[in-house]
């Protein structure tokens, strides 16, 4: 194995990379939407596709499409997921959608993306960060950038300050809300995978070394010592 080799080994591994198989994919949704921020990440897409007007929207990872309702308009919809049975659960809901012939689903590896570049008004990037290492992720931020010609939407679960930590200690004593933890596998419904934290400023860095920089940030849940962000990285002229 030569040494180009051993680097694209080493940025896939990660526990998030090869995990999604069936069993997680089948009771995927059912495990998370009791989650507040799930409800949340759900009304901000809602949102932001009906304040603009798009007619290319990449979805990844699309996972099992629970934002393909809300793209119903945009002229070319397309999903992309690194897990085949994350995508056959995805295909399920195409096929209740009025707007299926606007939408394809591929498999797909989001550090190298076969669109060219700019093809996209958005890249819609949810629940992907906390399953990567950072060298991972500046190369999927690299790759988002080249594929957008105009937004890039994160989310993101990020490292908090002291004060934001006493906050979620303080409400999830309260909520029952469950952890993110950092580098360990003993969350729910995550058990099944590595998680990983990362500081806002790191992933802001890696977006301005492409020219794209925060145009919406919004915190949508203190998921006890994380902050869940949305974030709206947009391409400066």
């Amino acid at each position: 194995m030569n040494n180009y080799q051993q680097q694209q080994k080493d940025l896939h591994n990660y526990d998030g990379y090869y995990k999604y198989k069936q069993q997680v994919a089948t009771t995927y949704e059912e495990s998370r939407q009791i989650e507040i921020h799930w409800q949340r990440e759900d009304k901000f897409i809602e949102q932001y596709v009906q304040k603009r007007e798009i007619s290319k929207i990449l979805d990844l990872p699309v996972g099992t499409g629970r934002f393909l309702n809300h793209y119903d308009g945009v002229g070319e919809i397309i999903g992309v997921d690194i897990s085949e049975d994350m995508l056959t659960e995805a295909n399920k809901k195409v096929e209740t959608l009025s707007f299926k012939d606007n939408v394809s689903l591929e498999k797909g590896d989001v550090l190298n993306l076969h669109f060219n570049d700019h093809k996209f008004d958005c890249v819609i990037v949810f629940r992907l960060f906390h399953l990567m290492p950072e060298e991972s992720i500046a190369k999927a931020i690299k790759e988002l950038c080249r594929v957008s010609s105009q937004d890039v939407v994160v989310q993101s679960y990020v490292t908090l300050g002291k004060f934001r930590r006493l906050l979620g200690k303080i409400t999830n004593k309260f909520t029952g809300t469950k952890i993110v933890p950092q580098n360990t596998n003993n969350s729910t419904p995550w058990s099944h995978i590595q998680a990983y934290q990362h500081s806002q400023k790191f992933i802001v860095s890696e977006f301005a070394k492409h020219n794209y920089f925060p145009t919406l940030s919004q915190l949508l849940d203190i998921y006890e010592n994380s902050e869940v962000r949305a974030t709206v990285f947009s391409k400066k002229d």
